[in-house]
């Protein structure tokens, strides 16, 4: 169940993303904003500089002007959404706070059921979101993330990645659900085995009232060929659980970096 949906990104993708699921879901969108105490101690330091990306004009960096430059960005932000969250009719709250990026973050997320992160966000500048950052932020925040790796639309067709041998009826009902939210199919790709009789008796019932469910068995863990799999049915959105797959992280890793959707993650 998801009813509360964190947007910490002021990314204009990002924001019409999370909203299109707000309005999906019937939840409320949060967003937040991050005064970075780490920017605020750098910009007080006397070789502080900043350079503009238009002009390529250096100048000092004070810590004033960047809190008025927060304030500035802040209002933008809880503009953007107060606007789209009328266009969609969909509940919303906003606040700032000020403290360490990362902090903020795991402590806001607290009070949300799935977060939203984008390849273009704060954590951009990392070697790769695809490394430790993303698989920090599912282990220390204990949340789903909808991972925004590019500016594709999330839309129909759906996918959720299953290990038969875990317990993956409740990703797969909540992938379905989803689905049906968006009146779109869904795709089982099914990896490390096969479906059990019984297992294929609750997909069976789940599908008879969707607009379609197909599922493709015996998968290896070959992130190559799972990636492949996954662009030939053209998903949208792949869904999984890490604890679920039960795959190494390194292989996640690779996989992520292959994949050519958006990806939403449970822990």
């Amino acid at each position: 169940m998801i009813s509360k949906i964190l947007l910490f990104e002021n990314v204009p993708f990002s924001l019409r993303m999370a909203a299109l699921l707000a309005s999906k879901l019937r939840a409320e969108l949060l967003g937040l904003f991050i005064e970075d105490v780490n920017l605020l101690r750098l910009s007080s330091l006397p070789f502080a500089f900043e350079t503009e990306i238009h002009s390529a004009l250096t100048r000092s960096l004070e810590p004033e002007s960047l809190l008025r430059r927060f304030r500035t960005m802040a209002s933008q932000m809880e503009q953007q959404i107060a606007a789209i969250a009328k266009e969609l009719n969909i509940p919303w709250s906003f606040q700032t706070a000020r403290g360490f990026l990362w902090m903020e973050l795991i402590e806001a997320a607290k009070n949300c059921d799935l977060i939203i992160v984008s390849q273009k966000g704060p954590f951009s500048n990392f070697l790769s979101f695809y490394e430790d950052p993303l698989f920090q932020l599912l282990e220390e925040a204990k949340k789903p993330v909808l991972f925004l790796p590019s500016d594709k639309p999330l839309g129909p067709p759906f996918g959720v990645l299953i290990n038969p041998s875990k317990d993956f009826l409740p990703i797969l009902t909540f992938a379905a659900n989803l689905a049906k939210k968006f009146n779109g199919g869904l795709t089982l790709f099914v990896f490390n085995g096969t479906l059990s009789s019984a297992q294929k008796n609750y997909v069976e019932a789940l599908a008879s009232d969707m607009a379609q469910l197909s599922v493709i068995e015996g998968l290896g863990k070959d992130p190559m060929a799972l990636a492949s799999t996954i662009a030939e049915e053209k998903i949208g959105l792949l869904i999984f659980s890490m604890s679920g797959i039960d795959l190494k992280k390194a292989t996640l890793k690779d996989l992520l970096r292959k994949l050519n959707c958006l990806v939403l993650l449970s822990p």
